[in-house]
């Protein structure tokens, strides 16, 4: 504000107001405690909706994923259907996941507008989307890649670690074993 750039400040304002309402809305949602991711889809991605359909082919049950895991592949996916949904103006969002050793794989597909990825507006106007679904990917040792080109929707192909719980005892007791 103080160098006058009001218009990005504003826009910066109303990202981090739509970002609160969301955090709000999954302190109160129930969708992390889904039997299976597809039923966590299904009820993380619903409000967002509206008439448009959405495809969910995921057969993974909760149990087998971190609930950090859970949590962020459904910010994940819920940033890529609202984008589809608001920016792209898609009717339909494909989602598609599958769990092959600690790598699951998570597809978002819509028949958008499309974009050029290469010209993305950033966090310095206000648009931390893109951004966030990147940074919670590399926490999970995970990637993100979008394919789109204007006129042909979008495809955001996801990759995350499902991190396992260590034993403690045993890697302490291989550390040791090496430093003799």
């Amino acid at each position: 504000l103080d160098a006058g750039e009001t218009n990005a400040a504003k826009r910066i304002l109303a990202s981090c107001r739509r970002e609160l309402r969301s955090c709000l809305w999954e302190l109160r949602s129930n969708a992390i405690d889904a039997e299976n991711l597809a039923d966590a889809v299904r009820e993380t991605i619903a409000p967002h909706l509206g008439d448009r359909k959405a495809v969910i082919d995921i057969d993974i049950p909760s149990s087998v994923l971190s609930e950090e895991l859970r949590h962020a592949a459904l910010r994940i996916i819920r940033e890529a259907t609202v984008n589809a949904i608001r920016h792209g103006r898609a009717t339909t969002v494909a989602i598609s996941g599958e769990l092959s050793g600690k790598r699951l794989s998570l597809t978002i597909v819509d028949n958008g507008r499309g974009f050029n990825p290469s010209t993305v507006h950033g966090s310095a106007t206000g648009h931390f989307g893109l951004l966030g679904m990147r940074e919670r990917a590399k926490a999970f040792n995970g990637s993100v890649n979008i394919v789109s080109t204007p006129g042909s929707g979008t495809e955001v192909a996801v990759v995350l670690e499902n991190r396992t719980e260590h034993n403690f005892g045993e890697e302490s007791t291989d550390r040791d074993k090496s430093n003799t």
